[in-house]
């Protein structure tokens, strides 16, 4: 039989949000019209009414149209992680050990809560719950709770109706979990089309198995990272005869920290250049601030106000986070320079309301001042800051990277205040990046003689294949380094599905 680790350390609290996409665009999936979240051209989450006019998740944007009428939402992932955030604060008040949940397979999110160490706070897990469940309500998004001695068997346990409010009940928390459909395990697509095949229905089945043959014959046959999501949720040892020596411990959440200060001016004021002083005392109020927590920060926020409560809000961005004080002195004082004060400014008042934790960052020592006149980002983010003040911010933009597996997908326009994602996508990263990116690949003439695109070209490489596997327009390439007969490199691609060889980049010349 399954065999539980040492008497319960831990106590789960899994929240999962099954409508999260949506939630986090401002609707709680009950409304009257039917709507979709679509990322990608393919549907990832619907409204209750939208199921019921026969909208699906994993639809193409189109049949879903067809099918409900739906009105479609593009997903916004960085909404998503902001209202995660905000949920993790919102639960600092009944546990520290506050953990994100974000599976890649499923447009869903949550939360785990160890909260074995807060029962005694609010007088038992009856309670505890009833306390959670009342600020969740304000909400008015769907949830669902699970619990048990494990948090991948606490999230897995808020698809069964029974909810166990008990300290102690391993032996129930696992019987609960014998009886999931082993299709919840989707971080495991594979192993579970496996198991579909061998008869194996629910996890109750895949405990058998290991009663009968012991846990190695899981790993034997499905992996190890199979085996410890199996271990993890039951919480069983991978060798019966040797006890758990360590546990993981809980993750320990910590609450996003703000600054905000005020400057009253001695005089009301309507000239910019006297506000050049309290702007700077402010900004090294917040340089202080930062250093002494060891954090810093892309984005600020000014409110100019005057003596009859008029405001006006000025955001001020960096692509690159700080923690010093300088550079957002500068892009303040270009935005304020930039504009006619609307009013007489009587009090000044500078936010940060987003930090993050200092980054190690590696930095070249310059012994002489031939480097001096190397490429500045501090310049460039002035550059742009001066251009948006001058043009207006809608007259520039610039690009960021997004995760894709296309190359020609990888990266997209922005505006000039968004923060870019500096991230380059795996795929990306992982291929030798042309010098110039053909904006559409170029169709390459297959001769008797061998391929040809504005001269011959001859394959160097070999093949590096990339997939995708959308529903609507699946994609299959395999990608070469070329060279061409004027001795320049190539980034060239043969469509495996059409069989026509394309030209999708051009490096510099050898």
């Amino acid at each position: 039989m399954l065999r539980s680790k040492k008497p319960l350390p831990k106590l789960w609290l899994a929240i999962r949000f099954p409508l999260f996409p949506l939630n986090a665009l401002g609707f709680t999936g009950s409304e009257i019209e039917p709507l979709a979240v679509v990322e990608k051209n393919i549907v990832s989450c619907v409204s209750d009414e939208a199921y019921v006019q026969g909208a699906r998740v994993g639809m193409d944007i189109t049949t879903a149209r067809l099918m409900s009428g739906c009105e479609t939402k593009t997903r916004d992932l960085v909404q998503e992680q902001e209202l995660l955030n905000d949920l993790s604060a919102q639960m600092y008040e009944f546990t520290s050990y506050i953990e994100t949940v974000v599976p890649k397979f499923v447009a869903q999110a949550g939360l785990l809560l160890e909260v074995a160490s807060s029962l005694r706070l609010f007088k038992g897990l009856e309670s505890l719950v009833n306390s959670i469940e009342q600020q969740l309500e304000q909400m008015q998004f769907p949830f669902e709770f699970g619990i048990a001695h494990t948090a991948k068997g606490a999230w897995l346990l808020t698809h069964h109706e029974h909810l166990v409010l008990s300290i102690d009940a391993v032996e129930e928390f696992i019987e609960q979990l014998k009886t999931l459909p082993i299709q919840l395990l989707y971080e495991f697509p594979k192993d579970v089309e496996a198991l579909e095949k061998t008869g194996f229905v629910t996890l109750g089945d895949i405990a058998r198995q290991i009663h009968a043959q012991s846990i190695s014959g899981i790993k034997k046959r499905f992996g190890a990272d199979f085996t410890d999501e199996i271990s993890n949720i039951f919480g069983i040892e991978h060798e019966f005869h040797q006890p758990t020596l360590f546990e993981k411990p809980a993750s320990v959440y910590q609450p996003e920290e703000h600054f905000s200060d005020v400057f009253e001016l001695e005089y009301p004021t309507n000239n910019a250049a006297f506000l050049r002083w309290p702007v700077e005392v402010l900004l090294k109020k917040l340089a202080d601030y930062l250093c002494k927590r060891q954090l810093e920060c892309q984005r600020i926020e000014w409110i100019l106000s005057d003596i009859h409560r008029n405001k006006e809000s000025l955001r001020v961005y960096c692509d690159i986070a700080q923690s010093h004080w300088e550079l957002f002195f500068k892009l303040t004082m270009i935005q304020i320079d930039a504009r006619e004060l609307p009013f007489e400014v009587d009090t000044l008042m500078l936010s940060c309301p987003h930090t993050l934790r200092l980054q190690r960052k590696n930095q070249t020592l310059v012994f002489d001042d031939n480097h001096l006149g190397r490429f500045n980002q501090a310049d460039l983010t002035i550059t742009l800051a001066k251009l948006a003040a001058l043009l207006g911010e809608t007259s520039i933009s610039k690009l960021s990277y997004r995760d894709s597996l296309l190359p020609e997908e990888c990266n997209t326009e922005i505006s000039v205040n968004q923060l870019a994602n500096q991230n380059i996508p795996a795929t990306y990263r992982a291929m030798k990046k042309p010098f110039w990116l053909l904006n559409e690949p170029e169709t390459v003439e297959t001769r008797t003689n061998g391929l040809f695109w504005q001269g011959l070209i001859t394959l160097k490489t070999s093949p590096r294949r990339v997939r995708s596997r959308w529903r609507d327009h699946p994609v299959s390439r395999d990608y070469y380094i070329a060279r061409h007969q004027n001795n320049s490199h190539l980034l060239v691609f043969r469509d495996n599905q059409t069989k026509q060889w394309f030209v999708h980049g051009v490096f510099v010349a050898s």
